[in-house]
């Protein structure tokens, strides 16, 4: 199972640049469920303790209220973590498309009347993919992140899917590599393969001058002139 989503092998043409720069962290969930909770760190456990006690709830967003309210709370992420967020538009043509075929779930973490917290399960060919993990940082001592993680994981054994996949993670960010780990995850290499030089000066790479400029930008311009840029750096760079 280990190399379950390795294609490294799928790259013959020199074209392409590959390299195992991020890792690749999914659980299987082929026990019973409360086999699996006990793959969980002790502190996992805990965070979801203390999200009970608060109160979190953890619901499905079945209206465009919802999808309004995860953006909001992803941009906030995405401007803490500075780095520009992907438009409105972007993810609801996403949930439009993936609902036709009943293959997308949004949850969202409410505490009292807010949402505190939000993701996305994409579902298919057995795998629930956890995406776009958000949280606001007001309410980051209830650990609605580990709330809502808990939640998918349980919705996803419940649906009868075969593996939860917390996607990639770049090995620098060491405090998402133990965030994932902490779930008793299995971890594997990943290949990234990269078309030409673009790998040189790509958004995604973060020693390249535009990742630099962006991070800047995205840290500091206020959030109306952080979303216009946003847009502006998905629009002319993907």
């Amino acid at each position: 199972m280990g190399g379950i989503l390795q294609a490294d092998k799928m790259f013959f043409d020199e074209r392409f640049l590959l390299t195992n720069t991020h890792k690749h962290h999914y659980l299987s969930l082929e026990s019973e469920f409360r086999e699996i909770v006990k793959t969980f760190k002790r502190t996992v456990r805990q965070s979801k303790n203390i999200g009970d006690r608060a109160g979190l709830e953890v619901v499905v967003g079945e209206d465009e209220a919802g999808l309004k309210a995860f953006h909001e709370l992803y941009s906030e992420t995405r401007k803490r973590n500075h780095v520009p967020t992907q438009p409105y538009h972007y993810f609801f043509n996403l949930v439009t498309e993936l609902n036709r075929v009943n293959a997308i779930s949004l949850l969202l973490v409410r505490l009292g009347e807010n949402m505190v917290g939000s993701g996305i399960v994409i579902k298919f060919n057995g795998r629930a993919t956890l995406e776009f993990l958000a949280s606001s940082s007001k309410a980051l001592a209830l650990r609605p992140n580990h709330a809502l993680v808990w939640a998918a994981i349980e919705m996803a054994h419940r649906e009868g899917l075969k593996i939860f996949d917390f996607g990639r993670t770049n090995p620098e960010d060491q405090g998402l590599m133990r965030f994932k780990r902490s779930w008793g995850t299995m971890e594997a290499d990943l290949a990234v393969a990269t078309l030409g030089n673009n790998c040189k000066s790509s958004i995604y790479n973060r020693n390249s001058s535009v990742w630099k400029i962006s991070e800047f930008m995205s840290e500091e311009l206020p959030a109306p002139l952080y979303a216009t840029f946003s847009k502006f750096v998905y629009r002319h760079t993907g």
